[in-house]
């Protein structure tokens, strides 16, 4: 497991296109499974980084992992809603 093998001191954040994403911190680990569409995707563009912002936000507010892996989640499945991967500012 991929997110496991990381030096103390640091975090990392693996993902696994529309399934799970997992973070760890070397000693403990998080993961959590992104919820299915409400409709078909429209682009998948953006997806990633999209993800990576959401975490990062929320991570930044010292959320817990499992809320940071939620919220990337959930920016990434809202790039896939939007043709070019740019949603809509909230």
């Amino acid at each position: 497991f991929a997110a496991r093998r990381v030096a103390n001191g640091c975090e990392a954040v693996v993902t696994a296109g529309s399934g799970d994403a997992a973070w760890s911190n070397g000693e403990a680990t998080a993961s959590l499974a992104a919820e299915p569409l409400d409709r078909p995707e429209l682009d998948t563009t953006g997806a990633g980084d999209a993800f990576a912002a959401g975490f990062l936000a929320a991570r930044a507010r010292e959320a817990s992992p499992e809320v940071c892996l939620r919220d990337g989640h959930a920016l990434a499945a809202a790039a896939c809603r939007t043709t070019g991967g740019r949603p809509e500012p909230r």
